[in-house]
């Protein structure tokens, strides 16, 4: 899971740096790759991953089937999903508005750096 996760990660980090956006950066930790990946995260990837097969993998597996046996309580399920559907729609619209300004100014834009300007 640790891999798959950091292979995610990899992937998503170089497109969005493909698109002159740098969501994260690990350029100040040990070992890091173009600022997207390093090992620390890589670990803690493979600790949430191990969180979840152990400890969560089963309740949630119950939940799920207990939610199959009900279906009158699947409305539930339909709204998270339209919450999240509403999170994605505003991510992306968000992340193409960056997006745009990047392409547009010849610039790459650090995310979590444009969040703290926007704070102050």
């Amino acid at each position: 899971m640790g891999i798959i996760m950091t292979l995610i990660e990899l992937l998503g980090g170089l497109y969005a740096l493909k698109q002159k956006v740098r969501l994260w950066d690990y350029s100040d930790r040990w070992m890091n790759y173009k600022g997207i990946i390093c090992p620390l995260y890589s670990a803690i990837w493979l600790f949430v991953g191990a969180v979840y097969y152990f400890f969560l993998y089963d309740p949630l597996m119950y939940a799920v089937d207990w939610f199959n046996e009900n279906l009158s309580f699947s409305y539930v399920i339909g709204i998270f999903t339209g919450f999240i559907l509403i999170d994605f729609f505003y991510s992306t619209k968000l992340y193409i508005k960056i997006r745009n300004y990047a392409k547009e100014n010849d610039v790459t834009v650090m995310y979590e750096k444009l969040k703290m300007h926007i704070k102050e």
